[in-house]
């Protein structure tokens, strides 16, 4: 017996078989692009330093600080808060027995006035309520 003789390729013509292998590319083509888009922007978030809020705290008037006295026109110490976080915020402050509540818009200062003890040497800590800024202010000999 005797086979018969080929005549040419089995399933049709050449590009058939193609069609399979093309989609196969294009699918690792377009989900190779999504995840170097992806990974992209990972790394540029990851690479670029994007702001912190935070809260500054400080003496409104070093010179007032420095000599500790209290600054002119005021019952007290000065002290500026500005606040660099992204909405209103109300911070509490204590002081020794003096406490208060202060609103602070983003961007904003405000200020306080915290009274300085008539007895020298004497330490004053301003700290804000459930937040570690604080300033701590030492006076030593007689009251100015």
């Amino acid at each position: 017996m005797t086979s018969p003789a080929p005549t040419g390729r089995p399933g049709g013509p050449w590009w058939l078989g193609a069609v399979p292998v093309l989609a196969l590319l294009g699918l690792v083509t377009a989900g190779g692009a999504v995840a170097l888009s992806t990974l992209r922007h990972q790394l540029v978030v990851s690479t670029h330093r994007l702001p912190t809020p935070y809260v500054e705290l400080a003496f409104a008037s070093p010179t007032a600080a420095r000599t500790c006295s209290p600054d002119v026109n005021a019952q007290g110490l000065q002290v500026a808060l500005a606040s660099h976080l992204d909405r209103t915020t109300v911070f509490g402050w204590h002081a020794g027995r003096s406490r208060g509540h202060l609103s602070v818009a983003p961007g904003s200062t405000g200020h306080f006035a915290v009274p300085l003890p008539s007895h020298r040497p004497a330490t004053v800590t301003v700290a804000l309520d459930g937040r570690p800024e604080k300033l701590v202010l030492h006076c030593g000999g007689a009251a100015s």
